[in-house]
């Protein structure tokens, strides 16, 4: 018992590490972007739109088996969890990065939970006005999710799944007022998962839904926003031991600038 405490110990503080690393970079990335800003057909006294934004938020999540009976009966759907993440994001009209991370701290006492990734992608408009904008977003997604259990299993390999996918989806953002703004978008994905450190993998087949209030230029140069993103991803590996379908629900606070 004393090992498996000290082995997820080790783990939280492997992930508390990339944490804080990647948070720093996020940090200053934001403050080099900070001068990436539009105004609405440049025209005086418009309120500038912020086009940078970093989000903190709590993210329940059920990581949930869909495999079939394996011949070790005592690894069928051993990953399987739910409880909550701490996730951050950083957001640019190109790119976002995210990344979460479980465990004791959140209230997840078996197992330590790690994702991050970068997300990139351009728009088709099919209406632009000040008031009204709709789009098809075009995206590729290269993502990490790791999940480690306590569970000792002998010669036991851990879920560690790298992907790669692409969507095209929806997005309609409505602007009511000179500092208010709301947008909301969904796109379906689909692409490659693989295991780093391993040869065997598979397909991921993902939606991501996302909703967004923002309120613009609320202190100086900086705004608020408050969000939420729905994330589900399945992932179908040739080997059944890493079928999995991940469910989560983000409700997120950032600042924007």
């Amino acid at each position: 018992m004393k090992c498996e405490n000290l082995t997820q110990h080790s783990r939280l503080l492997e992930n508390k590490n990339i944490f804080l690393t990647l948070l720093v970079f996020l940090v200053f990335f934001a403050a080099d972007a900070k001068a990436q800003m539009f105004s609405v057909g440049g025209e005086p006294g418009r309120i500038d739109i912020p086009t940078t934004g970093i989000y903190l938020g709590l993210e329940p999540i059920d990581f949930e088996y869909q495999g079939g009976a394996l011949d070790v009966p005592a690894n069928e759907g051993r990953f399987a969890f739910s409880g909550s993440l701490v996730r951050l994001r950083l957001e640019t009209p190109a790119l976002q990065f995210f990344l979460a991370t479980g465990g004791q701290l959140t209230g997840i006492d078996d197992f330590s939970y790690f994702d991050a990734g970068v997300q990139a992608g351009y728009s088709f408009s099919i209406l632009r006005q000040k008031q009204l904008t709709i789009q098809i977003p075009f995206q590729l997604v290269s993502s990490l999710t790791s999940v480690n259990s306590d569970e000792s299993i002998t010669n036991a390999t851990q879920f560690r799944q790298g992907a790669l996918a692409a969507g095209l989806g929806g997005f309609i953002g409505v602007r009511p007022s000179e500092r208010v703004r709301i947008q909301a978008g969904f796109v379906p994905h689909y692409g490659f998962s693989f295991a780093t450190g391993g040869t065997f993998g598979g397909s991921l087949a993902k939606l991501d839904g996302k909703f967004r209030l923002f309120l613009d230029r609320v202190f100086g140069d900086t705004g608020l926003s408050l969000g939420y993103n729905y994330k589900f991803n399945r992932f179908d590996v040739d080997e059944n031991e890493f079928d999995y379908d991940l469910t989560s629900h983000s409700i997120l606070v950032g600042v924007t600038f």
